[in-house]
């Protein structure tokens, strides 16, 4: 199995501290699987298409999703909401048990910032404005009970008024500095604040031992930054390079490399010339070339490819803006080797092939409009309506689709794992439901077919911007979670497990490793409220045949 492996490095005589380093067989270490940001593993098996459990948590995730130590547990920080201090969590993968959890961490920024896993701590950020001021920290926790091993402070990461402080968890260096140690890199979102702008996306390059700042970069030069989050990020030359794309169409790429030596150098400065949301890069395959989706607002390309090396822009992709054929991306891409993966609103999950100067499009998802008989570029109807959709599913089916993970199996089979944020709202709906969908698609080459979509009955909490990113462990299961502050207000979160078809006992709906007559009973309840999980045949329905099923799975026990 791959595993995320560092090598020890050695620079100016130094050789580099484990402190800060990944953590060697974590298998998930940070949002988007690692530096490269790529979203894809090799997994032993797939598809993750049964459900095993759900687990409330007190308070929905942070974007940052979840991560997969090399102990095998979840590690996942809450977002703030109702009140709460955000708080991060390790959770027994078996069944959802939390194992430990972090004391209230003094933030209310903390709905962006997930968790990094060191090879001895686990590391995040918060930020706050208890004192009138924002005032931002990098802490580092204790695996064993996730209890504040450290705080860095600096007042480079402090903003006034408005302006929201550092943003997402940290990235861990894997090229000694000049004190022999690995760096971490922060960024951070400026804002206006009193008719004035605060420093933008201030990039802090941070000794991951001592706490001290070796260097800040600011890649937009005085012009306010709303969301980004950092990376793609690689060694080039012996020397890290960190990559940005800022929710702006104002200057919205750049690389900035680490010298370390306490200073930095601008590699480029470019890269689309488009609005991007959650700062949208990923490394492909060669690590040479980064893609990059962004709105179309304004009838912009939404997918890029740029030249890692020069920021050069090597293809892009036509938005179709308001056709039937729109492509509107949210949040990172995933990448395979040099194929890359983009999902988005109305329900689009597509792929393109890089050909170095071109793309070729081998497929395409989505739910099917209504076009406009008298309109030769096919304009949508208005989208948030019934009747611009060709069928209620299609309607439902619409809705934007924030996170994306691929898995490809030891036997070459590849799955995207799809969270869809929430159902398509038309104003006028009432009492239809507002929930998220897990989509799972596998990747036929030249096609792809849907195998799975659910909202569990509708009940999967509607989430924003991502933070229900789907993450996979070497086993090929799946875990996302529920929910956000500014959906659902102070609602708890929910914690989900979809397991491999091979690895799972159906008929265990206890989740408890033992038949008996609750198992039964639950089935039961399912199969009357018709939830999704007593559908054993998989056909839509629920009939005798899902009973008939399921008894003959209880009767033959588990494995």
């Amino acid at each position: 199995m791959l595993k995320n492996a560092l090598a020890i490095t050695v620079l100016a005589g130094f050789a580099v501290s484990a402190s800060a380093q990944y953590q060697t067989g974590s298998f998930w270490p940070d949002y988007k699987g690692g530096p490269l940001r790529q979203a894809s593993k090799m997994v032993d098996d797939g598809p993750a298409t049964e459900h095993e459990w759900t687990v409330a948590t007190d308070q929905p995730a942070s974007i940052g999703g979840i991560c997969i130590g090399a102990d095998g547990n979840l590690y996942f920080k809450t977002r703030t909401g109702d009140g709460s201090l955000p708080k991060v969590y390790k959770v027994d993968p078996s069944n959802g048990n939390v194992l430990a959890s972090s004391p209230g961490l003094d933030g209310d920024g903390g709905a962006y910032a997930g968790v990094s896993l060191g090879e001895d701590f686990v590391w995040t950020a918060v930020t706050s404005t208890a004192s009138g001021s924002r005032v931002s920290k990098i802490i580092k926790l204790n695996y064993a009970d996730l209890s504040v091993a450290g705080e860095y402070t600096n007042a480079a990461f402090d903003t006034p008024g408005s302006s929201q402080g550092l943003r997402g968890a940290p990235v861990i260096g894997s090229v000694a500095n000049q004190r022999g140690n690995v760096n971490l890199y922060v960024h951070m979102r400026g804002d206006t604040a009193g008719g004035s702008l605060s420093p933008s996306g201030l990039i802090h390059c941070v000794d991951s031992v001592t706490g001290d700042l070796d260097w800040s970069y600011d890649p937009l030069m005085g012009n306010t930054c709303f969301f980004g989050i950092f990376g793609p990020a690689w060694v080039s030359g012996g020397k890290m390079h960190m990559a940005y794309f800022a929710n702006q169409a104002v200057a919205s790429g750049v690389c900035v490399r680490d010298n370390a030596d306490g200073t930095y150098t601008e590699v480029w400065f470019g890269g689309p010339d488009n609005f991007n949301w959650i700062g949208s890069g990923a490394m492909n395959g060669d690590s040479d070339t980064i893609f990059v989706t962004t709105f179309n607002d304004g009838d912009t390309p939404s997918m890029w490819a740029i030249n890692a090396s020069t920021g050069a822009q090597k293809w892009s992709v036509p938005g179709r803006r308001g056709t039937v054929y729109e492509l509107n991306f949210f949040g990172r891409p995933a990448a395979m080797g040099d194929r890359v993966y983009a999902c988005g609103g109305y329900g689009v999950i597509t792929c393109f092939d890089d050909l170095g100067t071109s793309y070729d499009q081998p497929w395409e998802l989505r739910p099917a409009h209504v076009p406009n008989p008298n309109d030769p570029d096919h304009f949508i109807a208005p989208t948030n309506t019934r009747d611009a959709w060709m069928t209620e599913a299609d309607f439902f089916n619409s809705g934007e689709i924030t996170a994306y993970t691929v898995a490809e199996t030891d036997a070459g089979e590849r799955y995207i794992y799809a969270m869809m944020q929430q159902q398509n709202q038309d104003p006028n709906l009432g009492t239809d439901p507002l929930t998220a969908q897990l989509i799972v698609v596998r990747d036929d080459g030249a096609t792809a077919t849907e195998i799975l979509r659910t909202n569990m009955s509708n009940t999967i909490p509607p989430t924003r911007y991502g933070n229900n990113s789907p993450t996979v462990n070497e086993d090929g299961d799946l875990f996302f979670v529920g929910g956000s502050p500014s959906v659902t207000g102070g609602d708890p979160g929910k914690l989900y497990k979809y397991e491999t078809a091979d690895d799972s006992c159906r008929a265990d709906t206890v989740s408890d490793g033992v038949l008996n007559f609750f198992d039964v009973q639950t089935f039961l309840a399912w199969f009357s409220a018709q939830d999704d999980r007593a559908d054993f045949v998989d056909d839509d329905v629920f009939n005798f045949f899902d009973v008939q099923t399921f008894l003959a799975e209880f009767s033959a026990g588990c494995p």
